[in-house]
Formats: structure tokens, sequence, C-alpha cells
């Protein structure tokens, strides 16, 4: 049976809770999770329902976030880019030690809950892992498919992060809750 490794973005519960219900798929058709990094702020809460389910195979460590408005429904853009571009020392050493991690591990998969440092990570990790992606945003790049949230320049930016998060993937499979004709792009 494959071993696997997940990167997960711990902004939001929604990428945890999309790792949790791989994991359980896995360990039922006899895989295991090797270990699981989740990416975030510093002295992040960590929620008891994913610490319980990755005890003694979770590892935290320092991911771009976003910095919201009082209300917690918008994201100061500006601020979040320059907030996190001086952070990307600290970036570039966690990048690092996921592909340490990774290399001591050695899956036959490492799967990316888009994240972005594990993105990069994944660039240049030993050849013969393969490299998947996971998650809603991938639907930004089906064809025939329209966000129509925030403004042209957000669109953009999250399009290009996207694009950047799938490059880092052999495959990426986009979640939906419904059906959505469409067919990669890219």
């Amino acid at each position: 049976m494959a071993r696997y490794l997940f990167i997960v973005q711990g902004e939001g519960k929604g990428h945890m809770s999309q790792a949790l219900a791989l994991k359980e798929y896995l360990d039922q058709a006899g895989h295991t999770v090797e270990a699981v990094f989740l990416g975030g702020r510093p002295q992040r809460e960590i929620p008891d329902y994913f610490a319980r389910n990755f005890a003694g195979r979770l590892h935290t460590f320092q991911s771009p976030w976003f910095l919201r408005t009082p209300n917690q429904k918008g994201i100061y853009i500006g601020r979040t880019l320059l907030f996190n571009l001086v952070r990307i020392p600290a970036y570039l050493s966690e990048l690092r030690r996921i592909r340490r991690e990774i290399e001591l591990l050695g899956p036959e998969v490492v799967i990316n809950f888009y994240d972005v440092v594990g993105a990069l990570a994944l660039r240049k990790i030993p050849s013969g892992i393969r490299r998947i992606g996971i998650g809603h945003h991938f639907f930004l790049h089906l064809e025939n498919y329209r966000c129509k949230q925030g403004s042209a320049w957000q669109r953009w930016l999250l399009k290009r992060l996207t694009e950047g998060i799938i490059r880092s993937c052999d495959r990426v499979l986009a979640l939906s809750f419904r059906e959505v004709p469409g067919k990669n792009i890219m």
C-alpha cells in the first residue's frame, strides 16, 4: 500500500476538513499518511479534531496568511502582500525544512491542500514522488468557469496564486459539492 504525506493550508478549516476526509478514505483502503504539515500563522490554535486525528504526525510551519478587515469578511490585499513579502526569508526556511522531511520520509505521494509554501517545496522534491493538489480553488482554471466575487484585481491575484500551485503538481483535483462541467485549460 502507498505512503502519503499531506501539506495543508491552515487558514480556515476547509482544507483541514478535506485532509481529514481523505485520510479516512486512505486508511480504509490500507494506505498510510506518514506526516501532515499544516501551514499558517505562528501560534495559531489548531482545532482539536484535526490535531487528534493526526497525533504524532502533525508538523506546523509558517505560510502566508491574509490580513482581514475588522468584520472578517474582507481582505486587505495591499497590506497582506506587504506583510507576507517581509516574511519571505522565514517562508524560504520553511520550504527547505519541508523538502528535507519529504526526502527523509520518502512518501510515494505528497498531497498539497492549496498551500503556497508547500507548492514551492514540491517543485524540487526527488523524482518518483507523485505530487497532487486538491482544493476548490482549482475551479478557476476550468474552461467556462467564471469567478464573480471580488474585484478584477483580486480575481487576477487569486488566479495567479492558483496557477502557481497547479504548476507544482503532477495532477490537481478541483473539489465541488455540485457537478460542474469543464475541462482543465492549463
